[in-house]
């Protein structure tokens, strides 16, 4: 069991036994299917891209498919390939484009680590105020030696607390300042006149403390609005490197496409000294049926012949025609949109494991740098939420006060009565846990329905393609 297969059967999907030969069956890489067609055309005179359009017209017009699902489109060319060289040429581009995303989304992962890490910084400051204001002497005292060591410069400052401590008469001002706690600057006079100190001390302790309580006041205003600045702008920079990797995913997407496949380049169908090449397109159309979906999965495997056009100057298209043998198979499923979410997701991570790599990449580096940014990216969106909040509100209380209608009372009531009936309405399906075996028993009977249904359009596209190209049919 290859790897696609073991996600196609976590998904509970079940796994798909046809007939590959005569007499010997084997699983394959799909889905288990109500109902499965095969057939091979091959045309070295008919250009095959008609057989896919007629597939597509066939399921939006005549069956009513207008919810087509692309899940696969892959072209391997040849080294031979009459337009290898503009295959590359684009894949240049493309690739170009990429690497300049890239290398940005890079330098921006790199500038996270160093906004994160001051967020850290100021929030460890902030919480020092915090814990300061509410009484916390530790605190405190930790605000004072800061404030000591970067304001007045430490003992480098004969004129600062330790540098004055040192100084005859001054030999307490250390300690004084330490044990000393006034709340606010007003009070710092208050405070001091309660020690029994001489006038000079007093007066140099004052100034200190006077000096240290504007620092403090001012300085937590300022941390508070840097804070608020850092996680808008954290959240601000989060945002726009999402939406570059937003941006570059189209362009990842081109350029696995134009890639040739190492797989496909090994099939003994395409060879470098041929001018040939293989496509292979998966379409999925699906149609509501209940409470499940009706749904037909076409895959075309090509192996073809890519001719170019030469028109005049003027037409601006000069592209190529692909002539050569396709391989059809047709699949009929009854699934849920669940079911049909869970199969998509399965094909685009093995189509392109370079986006889910981009992805991973992205939650490894946050992950690495702790739970300090996913805090604070839910911080910055509470305060942005609460900031919104406020505004509705005061929009709300200034309409209020332009006066009240004489309905509102009934309008209240109204609301009240509504607010009951939401109360003892019957829970939605899907919003809560518990599923009924009745609900159970109705999804299954609407899968089968649907499968069903399916099938029987099916055999009629089958059927009317055949007859419309040429093909025995009955």
């Amino acid at each position: 069991m290859n790897e696609l297969q073991k996600k196609i059967k976590e998904a509970k999907l079940g796994i798909e036994t046809a007939e590959i030969a005569r007499g010997r069956f084997a699983e394959t890489n799909f889905p288990k299917s109500a109902r499965r067609y095969s057939l091979i055309f091959e045309s070295f005179a008919l250009s095959v891209e008609e057989i896919y359009f007629w597939l597509l017209n066939t399921l939006k017009v005549d069956l009513g498919y207008t919810d087509i699902i692309k899940i696969n489109d892959v072209f391997t060319s040849s080294e031979q390939s009459a337009f290898l060289g503009q295959q590359r040429g684009r894949l240049g581009l493309t690739e170009d484009r990429v690497m300049r995303y890239m290398q940005s989304i890079g330098a921006m992962l790199k500038e996270l680590h160093q906004i994160v890490r001051d967020l850290r910084i100021t929030s460890e400051r902030l919480q020092l105020y915090e814990d300061s204001a509410r009484g916390d002497v530790s605190a405190e005292t930790s605000l004072k030696n800061i404030w000591i060591s970067m304001v007045e410069g430490g003992t480098q400052n004969p004129d600062s607390v330790y540098g004055l401590s040192n100084q005859l008469g001054f030999r307490p001002l250390a300690d004084l300042f330490f044990i000393v706690n006034p709340k606010k600057s007003e009070d710092v006079d208050k405070e001091v006149e309660k020690q029994d100190i001489n006038r000079k001390l007093k007066e140099v302790l004052s100034r200190k403390l006077k000096n240290y309580l504007v620092w403090k006041e001012h300085t937590w205003k300022e941390v508070k609005y840097r804070k608020s600045f850092a996680l808008k702008y954290m959240e601000q920079h989060y945002n726009v490197m999402r939406m570059y990797m937003e941006w570059v995913k189209p362009y990842l997407k081109s350029a696995k496409r134009l890639q040739e496949r190492s797989g496909a380049l090994d099939k003994p169908e395409l060879i470098s000294a041929f001018e040939n090449a293989i496509i292979e397109i998966s379409v999925l159309a699906k149609k509501p049926s209940g409470k499940a979906n009706s749904c037909i999965l076409v895959n075309i495997s090509y192996e073809v012949k890519p001719l170019m056009q030469f028109q005049q100057d003027s037409y601006q298209h000069k592209g190529p025609i692909h002539v050569g043998r396709a391989e059809i198979e047709l699949r009929s499923y009854g699934w849920t949109d669940k079911e049909i979410d869970a199969y998509v997701k399965i094909k685009e991570e093995e189509t392109f494991k370079l986006l889910g790599e981009l992805d991973r990449s992205l939650k490894e580096t946050i992950d690495a740098l702790g739970d300090d940014v996913k805090k604070f990216l839910e911080e910055a969106k509470q305060n942005r939420l609460k900031g919104e909040i406020e505004e509705k509100e005061e929009k709300e209380e200034k309409g209020k006060s332009k006066g009240s209608g004489i309905l509102e009372p009934f309008e209240s009531l109204g609301k009240g009565f509504g607010e009951i009936a939401r109360a003892f309405a019957p829970m939605k399906k899907g919003s809560g846990v518990y599923v009924s075996k009745s609900d159970l028993d109705e999804i299954k009977n609407d899968k089968e329905k649907a499968a069903g249904i399916a099938s029987d359009e099916m055999w009629i596209m089958y059927k009317n393609f055949k007859k419309s190209h040429g093909m025995l049919s009955w």
